[in-house]
């Protein structure tokens, strides 16, 4: 009955999206899978990563397919280093990519924007001198953005939760303010996800940009995390759970979530 109905959309709020990876997302019928897991389980963005093998017809294609499902999909790159040219010339050049890949198709079909997922605290530079690095990164952001707006498309920074507690708070406001259009923050840490992003979500609503969190799935071990880092043994039901916290911790405006990544996503949703 109607009851059902509302208690599943409070679960599975409309905002949520999906990082996956993985090519396979382009091949016959793997497109299909992928498509169709999202839109059985309500999930409606999409951040895919697109390597520049791809055939433009294979991407456009799968962008026509997204588009008859209402899933909005957004361009998943970046790499640590990128945060070290001020000029922003990778960025721009994946924005670019991006537009490219748009070409030809029509209005409401094709990539919404790109989610830049740079992290330049990975670098060897930033353990030398954090701020420059941080600076670098923002400057680049914002040249990039920049070059996002022109294109008509939506630009996303995808950050950690912890500029704000290594001293960086100037400089990551100035990356809300200008070097992007909307926060996708990796919320990876289980002992305190509200006051994790209190700031970031501050900054958010201060500038009006909407902001996502980020759910790692992926199992314990891979790539360093611990059982505090991800939801792999605890479940989806775990992840509604501290959703709902956080919407009541902060309230609806503008916050969406997102789950780290598809194929961990797969193995999760099965243990259920």
């Amino acid at each position: 009955g109607l009851w059902g109905c509302a208690e599943r959309s409070e679960a599975r709020p409309v905002g949520t999206g999906l990082f996956s990876w993985k090519a396979q997302a382009f091949q016959e019928g793997r497109s299909e899978e992928l498509l169709e897991w999202m839109a059985e389980r309500d999930i409606f963005a999409l951040y895919q990563a697109i390597s520049g093998d791809e055939e433009k017809d294979i991407i456009q294609e799968f962008l026509r397919n997204a588009a008859k499902r209402k899933i909005a999909v957004y361009l998943l790159t970046g790499d640590p280093e990128w945060g070290l040219d001020p000029s922003g010339k990778p960025m721009i050049e994946a924005v670019e990519r991006a537009a490219e890949y748009n070409e030809g198709l029509p209005e409401g079909i094709g990539l919404r924007g790109v989610l830049m997922d740079t992290e330049p605290y990975l670098t060897r530079g930033w353990d030398d001198d954090p701020s420059s690095v941080m600076e670098s990164y923002a400057d680049a952001m914002t040249r990039a953005n920049e070059t996002a707006r022109q294109k008509g498309l939506e630009y996303i920074a995808c950050i950690p939760y912890f500029y704000d507690s290594l001293g960086q708070e100037e400089t990551l406001e100035r990356l809300v303010r200008e070097g992007c259009g909307g926060l996708a923050v990796m919320n990876y840490h289980k002992n305190d996800e509200v006051g994790q992003i209190e700031n970031e979500v501050a900054l958010a609503r201060k500038y009006d940009r909407p902001i996502t969190v980020i759910y790692e799935l992926q199992p314990p071990g891979t790539h360093d995390l611990t059982e505090a880092n991800t939801y792999y043994n605890d479940g989806i039901a775990a992840v509604d759970e501290s959703w709902r916290a956080l919407m009541e911790a902060f309230g609806p405006n503008g916050l969406s979530r997102a789950i780290h990544e598809f194929e961990a996503a797969k193995e999760v949703w099965t243990l259920e």
